[in-house]
């Protein structure tokens, strides 16, 4: 299992989106996306420290939660859902995910389109966050990822 190397794979099937799905083929789908679109080293890393979370396990992963794609698991909503679901919110969170679905095929307006809607909703996801007091300080290599994304 070379090509997981710095990956934690705990169990065969353990996303409920996904339950006959192998964790080894998520996880090398997400791999191969990173890939195919040759996106910045910043992006594996980020998805390591995801991966290595399971936050799906106990804080859910739903993928693009108001609009579902054609294509799935898609990395950018899985990092997109892992820095909400773990507190690291806000801006840079989603300037990740918008840059990340250009850089994975979107075309710019739609990418834009959906960033706007999530920009709309951040009061209410904020005040949420804030309530449940799941608000962490952003991670240096989501820093990283992000400033390497608005460089591109």
């Amino acid at each position: 299992m070379e090509k997981f190397k710095g990956f934690i794979i705990k169990s065969d099937y353990s996303f409920d989106r996904y339950p006959f799905i192998l964790d080894s083929v998520i996880l090398e789908s997400l791999l191969e996306e990173i890939a195919h679109y040759k996106l910045p080293v910043e992006v594996y890393e980020v998805l390591r420290m995801a991966w290595n979370s399971r936050f799906w396990e106990n804080k859910g992963f739903d993928g693009a939660t108001a609009v579902k794609d054609k294509r799935e698991p898609r990395l950018d909503a899985f990092l997109h859902d892992y820095m909400y679901r773990c507190g690291y919110y806000g801006y840079k969170s989603d300037v990740i995910y918008r840059e990340l679905m250009i850089l994975t095929g979107y075309k710019k307006f739609k990418s834009y389109r959906r960033f706007g809607v999530i920009r709309i909703t951040a009061p209410y996801f904020l005040l949420r966050h804030s309530l449940k007091d799941n608000i962490q300080k952003i991670p240096y290599e989501i820093d990283e990822l992000y400033y390497t994304l608005r460089k591109t």
